[in-house]
Parts: structure tokens; C-alpha cells; sequence
């Protein structure tokens, strides 16, 4: 390879530029965004032999002499560059939300819907009663799932409350950015004071829940005792660093990585391109501090709950909890019906069976091994609890996860 006087390369070494690298080339344009789903690309194409380089090193531009065996593109890129759908070689789109070229190009998103889903879910398990979610305009991508959200939490019983920032215009809509911020600060605090608590609110980015997380603490409401967060996305850097460890939604961007490498191998293959966008349901919520709570307003059923969540795996029952609370037992058994609807045990067997299906998604764990961790000290007694709930077994439940 040819260099420069200071010893700089002066060509590239890519195929169809003059390289000696024969291996497949395969151009990338996913942007910050999309870090985690890049770095799977990478692995995945080394198994296979490619060659990746990334457009944004060439400032989002594809050189004319660039020979690419095929390309994997966010919809950002199709729609500030829609000659990338001109360059002679198969292309996947991997996005979040549908675009019209669906079809035409085979695609990988996001199933959004089944997000706001999930987080109702969530929340309903730890027995709220009153959900929301923040966001800024109507006929956004988002609103599926926040639809999806408001519908699937009053299936369950919660009340969904909505606060949707008013439209600034006219003199308003010319302020700094920062002022505009302090309007919807103070927007978003009214609001806050104004709903019912305890509340769980949803939002779309786990890093807005983590700003939000401040302006609450601010205003004074305790996290999640009084507001419980939840994000989308599951990035763990934003999540594991926010004032409050943020649960969030795993949207499973390494197993959308997998989706799109495998459209693009199919399409070099010369295979059809599927005739709509494959969709990539979540896994999981992934339960941190910031949800690590119950929906209730009584103090001593909360602390009991607290006390009962700790030591799940461990042999409790009623009496130990009342104990750890310092009430009688019948006050306790009176708190929980009457704030969760359901007694002490029922509580401490529904978390032993969410806590079991945690350690079927995130461990390779036999049953056997996994049984005590959730508190369960008979194997089959678990397999009957868990198909009574779940209507199939702890191993098939797994199957069905596998791979997300």
C-alpha cells in the first residue's frame, strides 16, 4: 500500500478502490443512535467474512467508485440520501417505525405498540392505579405506542392521564431554546401536582426519563415512592447512570441487528424480499430502582412490600412480614386487599413468578437451579404454579424467549 511523506496511507484499502481486501463489502450508515445495533452488525459480519465500512466517514456520502455488495441503512439515511436506493446492491432498511418503501426494500422495525403494551403491564403488576405518559405533538411516530399504552392500562384497571406540551407560536415560538425549556418545565410541574399519586409514567427515551427523574425530585415528589418511571430502549449507560436507576423496555436492538444481517444475506443470495417490514416485538421490561414499587398510598403496606420483595427467595410468610412492620397480622392481611387487592402470599407468590421468569430470559439456568433463587423450594411445585399462570412451562416459556 502506497503512503504519504508522513507516513499516512494514501489509498484505501476497500474493494473496488484499489485494495487487495476481496472479501464482500458492506456499506453501513446507522448513525449514534443505533450503537448497539452497529456493533452486532460488525460481529455478525466477520462471521461471515464481510468487509464494513461506515458512511460516516465519508461525511454520509457513498463514493461512485465504491463496490458494495450490499447495505443496511437507518430511515434517516434514505431520507436525506434517497440515491442510496440506486446503488445497484441488495439494501435492508433498519429503522423503528414504517416507511413507505416497505416492500420494495426489505426492512427490520421496531413493534412500538407492543412496547406501550409491555409498559402497562408493568405497571399494572405492581398494582397502580394511575399511569401517564408526556409528549410533545400529535401524528408523532410515537403515538401508536402511547395509544397501545393508554388502551392496554385501562384493560387492566389504571387510569391513564396524558400531558401533551402545547404548541408554542408567535412570540413564543422565537425564544432560546432554554426559555422554551422553562416553559414546558413549568408546564410539566403544574401537571405533576395536579395528578393523582402514586403515579407510573411512561416515556419514549430512557434519557428524557432521566431529565424528567430530576425535575421531579426538584419539585419534590420522591422517585418512584411517589412517581415510578419507566423508559424505552434499555440503554444501560443512560439507565445504570440516571439520579435513579431507570427501568425500561428492551427493544431488543442486538436481535434487530440479527434481523437485518440475515435480510441482507438472503437479498445477496438472490432470495425475495419479504412483501412488508419484519417487527421486532420487545423482550422485556428491565426492572430497576425507578419502578421498584408498588402503587400504593399506604406507608406500611408499601414498607411491607419492600420487606417481602427483599427476602422472596427466602421461607417468609405473614407472620415474618407483620413482624418486620411492626403490625398485627390482621391489619397487614386488611392493608394488602384493601390497597392491592390481593392478600400477603398471593403477592409474595406473583413476585416469585416474575422473578422466575427474569432468570428464564437473562440465565441459562436449569429449573432446577433457578427454583430456589425465586423462592420456590419444589421444583414441581413451581412447573404447577408456573403453568397455572402462564399456561405453558418454565421450559417452554424459555423456548419462546429464546434468541430475543
Amino acid at each position: 500500500m502506497a503512503t504519504s511523506e508522513g507516513g499516512l496511507s494514501a489509498s484505501v484499502n476497500l474493494k473496488g478502490r484499489g485494495g487487495k481486501d476481496d472479501r464482500p463489502l458492506i456499506g453501513i450508515w446507522l448513525g449514534p443512535g443505533n450503537v448497539i445495533v452497529e456493533q452486532r452488525v460488525l460481529e455478525l459480519a466477520r462471521e461471515r467474512g464481510w468487509r464494513v465500512v461506515d458512511m460516516r466517514w465519508y461525511e454520509w456520502e457513498v463514493p461512485q467508485d465504491l463496490k458494495l455488495a450490499g447495505f443496511i441503512a437507518e430511515t434517516h439515511a434514505l431520507v436525506v440520501r434517497p440515491t442510496l436506493l440506486e446503488l445497484g446492491c441488495p439494501l435492508v432498511r433498519c429503522g423503528q417505525f414504517p416507511y413507505p418503501r416497505d416492500g420494495v426494500i426489505p426492512a427490520v422495525i421496531e413493534d412500538i405498540a407492543a412496547a406501550g403494551r409491555l409498559a402497562a403491564e408493568h405497571f399494572a403488576e405492581r398494582s397502580f392505579r394511575h399511569v401517564g405518559y408526556i409528549h410533545y405533538n400529535i401524528g408523532g411516530h410515537f403515538d401508536p405506542m402511547y395509544a397501545a399504552f393508554a388502551e392496554r392500562s385501562e384493560e387492566l384497571g389504571c387510569e391513564c392521564h396524558r400531558l401533551r406540551y402545547r404548541h408554542l407560536v408567535g412570540a413564543e415560538a422565537a425564544l432560546p431554546k432554554r426559555e422554551k425549556s422553562k416553559l414546558r418545565e413549568a408546564e410539566f410541574a403544574e401537571w405533576l401536582k395536579r395528578v393523582p399519586k402514586p403515579i407510573g409514567l411512561f416515556m419514549f427515551g430512557d434519557g428524557h426519563v432521566a431529565k424528567l427523574c430530576v425535575r421531579i425530585q426538584d419539585l419534590g415528589f420522591d422517585v418512584p415512592g411517589q412517581v415510578a418511571l419507566l423508559g424505552r430502549g434499555n440503554q444501560i449507560t443512560t439507565c445504570e447512570c440516571a439520579p435513579v436507576p431507570i427501568s425500561s423496555v428492551d427493544i431488543r436492538m442486538t436481535y434487530r441487528a440479527d434481523v437485518a444481517v440475515r435480510l441482507l444475506e438472503d437479498a445477496m443470495a438472490g432470495k425475495p424480499n419479504p412483501k412488508e417490514a419484519l417487527s421486532v416485538p420487545p423482550m422485556m421490561v428491565v426492572a430497576r430502582e425507578s419502578t421498584d414499587v408498588l402503587g400504593t398510598t399506604d406507608p406500611l403496606v408499601a414498607r411491607a412490600v419492600r420487606f417481602l420483595w427483599d427476602h422472596c427467595a427466602e421461607n417468609v410468610g405473614v407472620d415474618e412480614v407483620a413482624a418486620a412492620v411492626g403490625i398485627p397480622r390482621r391489619t397487614l392481611e386488611r392493608g394488602f386487599h384493601e390497597q392491592l387487592g390481593r392478600g400477603v402470599n398471593a403477592e409474595l407468590h406473583r413476585r416469585r413468578l416474575e422473578r422466575c421468569c427474569e432468570l428464564l430470559k437473562t440465565t441459562k439456568l436449569s429449573v432446577t437451579d433457578l427454583a430456589p433463587l425465586a423462592g420456590f423450594r419444589s421444583t414441581h411445585y413451581l412447573h404447577v404454579s408456573f403453568r397455572r399462570a402462564y399456561g405453558m412451562s418454565p421450559l417452554e416459556f424459555r423456548r419462546k424467549h429464546a434468541g430475543e
